[in-house]
């Protein structure tokens, strides 16, 4: 139903010039993470030139493009334990992170008329769970993953939880911390290989 992912570089600008996947603040955000020129922090070439962030095109089979995702490396503050007190402890922990992921609003609940687990925003997001799972062993990568999306997106929430993500925390300024053990020592993924 997609084409295998094509690594994004800046030579493949031209290809998102037009990315659209809506007009609420945090999908704007989106948009412009993937459109911004590499000179522009944070941001998705800067990503990939300063912090090895991988950035991924996905094409439906007529060669439209339906969306991207990403896979980076971060760090997160965990709570650890309670103390006597009451108060909590927290941990900083290495991640692995997906610092932005969206799909074109035309491609939106698409494709039409298969299961959910065919449709492309889960099909792209099973790709960069698996990839992520292959760095474990490949690259020692951390084996949580993590990810932050909007409280008022609860599509997006809800398929996130559906692939066993579970939330941490909610930031001020409204996106939700999600995390999710990839472990394949600890635990058994139904994530299948695309």
């Amino acid at each position: 139903m997609i084409r295998p992912p094509i690594p994004f570089s800046v030579h493949l600008s031209s290809r998102v010039t037009d990315f659209d996947c809506g007009s609420e603040p945090w999908e704007s955000e989106l948009s412009r993470w993937i459109t911004a020129p590499e000179t522009e922090r944070g941001e998705g070439l800067w990503c990939i030139v300063k912090r090895k962030t991988r950035v991924w095109l996905y094409e439906n089979l007529t060669g439209e493009l339906v969306g991207y995702a990403s896979l980076g490396d971060s760090k997160w503050d965990f709570p650890e334990q309670k103390s006597a007190s009451g108060e909590i402890s927290f941990r900083r922990m290495p991640i692995q992170i997906i610092p932005a992921f969206a799909i074109q609003r035309a491609f939106w609940g698409q494709p039409q008329g298969v299961p959910s687990d065919q449709k492309y925003s889960r099909l792209i997001l099973k790709h960069v769970i698996n990839v992520a799972i292959e760095r474990i062993v490949v690259e020692d990568a951390a084996p949580i993953l993590g990810l932050f999306v909007h409280q008022q997106n609860p599509k997006a929430i809800h398929i996130y939880r559906s692939l066993g993500f579970s939330e941490l925390d909610l930031n001020e300024a409204g996106y939700v911390q999600m995390f999710m053990n990839i472990n394949p020592a600890h635990r058994e993924l139904n994530v299948p290989n695309e």
